[in-house]
């Protein structure tokens, strides 16, 4: 992968249609994911972002201070991933990650404790590249949609692949998180 520096520019969007560019802490990170979410409920949105940084790889979630991405709320794994999705697994009013990296058990949960610290699950999917969460079978839980085909149904945080989507009728409509 080509190094280069990465200056992310977050853009604030007045009335007046103006720009504004705010550089942050990750500049001459070279990214590979990135996601907003209010992963401490603080309502702004923090940054998700799986990077190479100048101590290694890294997928972590890092704190929104008015406008500054200045520190970690968590590091998840010190591994670049492929995929991610956010959205409330487990109920609790809290944003949770799903996460895919290559290999045996690459797909994974990282539940959002409230607390700044994450807990990570396995879904017992092996890895694949792009997957999306979304609420599949209609029964208040996050099913897992996997490269746009296989559908993982999430029965009491155990997945289990039950369809493809080639079985689901022509209607069904997938929301995502």
């Amino acid at each position: 992968m080509k190094k280069m520096l990465l200056v992310v520019l977050f853009v604030l969007n007045y009335l007046n249609a103006d720009f504004t560019q705010i550089n942050t802490a990750i500049d001459n990170d070279d990214t590979v994911i990135s996601l907003f979410g209010d992963f401490d409920n603080d309502d702004d949105l923090n940054l998700f972002i799986s990077s190479t940084t100048a101590t290694g790889p890294q997928t972590r979630i890092m704190r929104n201070d008015s406008g500054s991405f200045t520190e970690n709320i968590a590091i998840l794994l010190n591994e670049l991933i492929i995929s991610a999705d956010m959205g409330d697994y487990d109920n609790d009013g809290y944003l949770d990650v799903l996460i895919a990296k290559s290999g045996a058990g690459g797909t994974k949960v990282f539940t959002n404790n409230g607390d700044g610290t994450f807990t990570e699950v396995s879904t017992g999917i092996s890895g694949y590249y792009m997957m999306n969460w979304g609420d599949i079978d209609n029964d208040c839980d996050m099913d897992i949609l996997i490269n746009g085909i296989y559908v993982y149904e999430n029965n009491n945080g155990i997945y289990s692949r039950t369809y493809t989507l080639a079985n689901y009728p022509e209607y069904l409509y997938i929301s995502g998180s």
